[in-house]
């Protein structure tokens, strides 16, 4: 995919990302501060979004323009960052299974 031919809107089409995630990313995450990212080349938006992580492999926030944007917290689609991920889904499973 040629991120300077493909609009922000159809590399989003195609991951199939959902209105409340395309939000999350068009402004917490790449700093746009309008929609009209949507229909312009895709790869500025991919080139926007850094998320930084302290030493011990943490994320601690997003950067932009040479600034961190700090959090305690960051929620994702773990498929973004899959060597980040703790796969619990065993652990899920017995807890359900226990509740039964």
């Amino acid at each position: 995919m040629n991120l300077t031919r493909v609009t922000t809107r159809d590399l989003i089409a195609k991951y199939g990302l959902d209105d409340n995630i395309v939000d999350f990313h068009g402004h917490a995450l790449t700093f746009h501060r309008d929609y009209r990212y949507l229909n312009e080349p895709a790869l500025d938006t991919v080139k926007r979004m850094k998320v930084e992580f302290n030493e011990e492999g943490k994320v601690i926030g997003a950067t932009f323009e040479g600034e961190i944007a700090k959090c305690k917290k960051v929620v994702y689609d773990s498929s973004y960052l899959p060597n980040k991920v703790l796969d619990l889904s065993m652990d899920l499973s017995v807890v359900s299974a226990a509740e039964e």
